[in-house]
């Protein structure tokens, strides 16, 4: 828990901050409060508010009629397979260690399976499966309700599933 303590009210010099991790004192009467992404500062008057943006994932129902498909997989998103036919998605070229992505096959139009591609240069771990090398390895679901989380674990090129529920098929 963060504590603003007041030694002398009448000055910023003796205002120090005792927050979660260290501690701050004003410098020539000034103490910045800074915040990134999620979190974000604002101020008016004498009050300072700290805002952390809700995080999470961005849930999109999706269909094999969806344009562009195979769909390339958006970090922080999750894919809802509907429709009754196969929904191909593909790993984005360019990825950042932790960027991560969700697919679920549901029963919203039947059952709705899908398959995640990859590049040549690129692979995907489940547990102790993991892709062929070489173009055309993939990951495909097998039934209804089958769910898959990818982190990327190397820049660009390596996959592996951090959570998973169903059996998988792998080329």
């Amino acid at each position: 828990m963060s504590q603003v303590y007041f030694n002398r009210p009448s000055t910023l010099d003796s205002l120090i901050v005792d927050a979660n991790t260290g501690s701050a004192t004003p410098a020539g009467s000034v103490l910045n409060i800074l915040g990134s992404s999620p979190i974000t500062t604002t101020a008016s008057g004498n009050t300072v508010t700290i805002s952390i943006a809700s995080g999470g994932f961005t849930w999109i129902p999706v269909t094999s009629l969806v344009p562009g498909n195979p769909i390339t997989l958006v970090k922080n998103t999750g894919y809802l397979c509907e429709g009754g036919s196969l929904v191909t998605f593909a790993l984005p070229a360019t990825a950042t260690v932790g960027d991560t992505y969700q697919i679920m096959s549901t029963d919203v139009g039947g059952n709705t399976p899908w398959i995640v591609t990859r590049t040549a240069a690129q692979s995907i771990r489940v547990g102790m499966s993991k892709t062929t090398g070489g173009a055309g390895g993939s990951v495909a679901s097998t039934t209804v309700g089958d769910t898959f989380e990818l982190v990327c674990i190397v820049m660009n090129t390596d996959f592996q599933s951090s959570d998973s529920t169903g059996n998988f098929n792998f080329v």
